[in-house]
């Protein structure tokens, strides 16, 4: 995203958690805890290793603005993510819509 901060009027989610360490919800995501994992602007130590842990255990992944996940700089990453393929590419739909 281009650093404006964005509101969406009506997410199709009941809540929104962070548990205060990204590589831990990232691990979530990849053990199936989480359904999906959303977030912006993670820094390297935020989603290195976490990202391999998914990307191990077949999970599937984007950035919020680019279908690459590991393109662009790697100082400032957003992510959609999921284990389960369906429900990724459902979330990309709906992200990619409010952009």
């Amino acid at each position: 995203m281009n650093g404006n901060s964005r509101r969406i009027p009506s997410p199709p989610y009941a809540s929104q958690r962070s548990y205060g360490a990204s590589a831990l919800e990232w691990c979530y995501t990849a053990a199936g805890y989480f359904d999906l994992y959303l977030h912006g602007e993670q820094k390297p130590w935020d989603y290195a290793a976490g990202c391999l842990i998914l990307e191990e255990a077949g999970g599937h992944m984007c950035g919020i603005g680019q279908d690459d996940y590991w393109a662009g700089l790697p100082w400032q990453r957003s992510v959609i993510a999921s284990l389960d393929q369906a429900l990724f590419i459902q979330w990309w739909d709906w992200v990619r819509a409010q952009l």
